[in-house]
């Protein structure tokens, strides 16, 4: 691989660190919306929900990891 496909590459592994980045923030705000819940509605649609979309922000972000970590071994 040339310097520039290099260089294009590192450019896209900081592009998926920030994806990275803003999914955690996402996750964090979502998971402190549902710690506010209360006790008695944990059981609830809406925070089965939110256990739900923060389960998936965690395996996306796993996946996005996996994939910077490919990338790297190119570079």
């Amino acid at each position: 691989m040339d310097k520039s496909r290099r260089k294009s590459i590192r450019a896209v592994i900081s592009t998926l660190e920030n994806v990275v980045s803003e999914i955690d923030f996402i996750k964090d705000e979502e998971d402190c919306a549902r710690d506010g819940i209360p006790e008695n509605l944990q059981n609830s649609e809406r925070y089965e929900h939110s256990e739900f979309c923060s389960d998936n922000m965690q395996e996306a972000n796993d996946c996005i990891q996996e994939a910077i970590s490919r990338l790297e071994e190119i570079t």
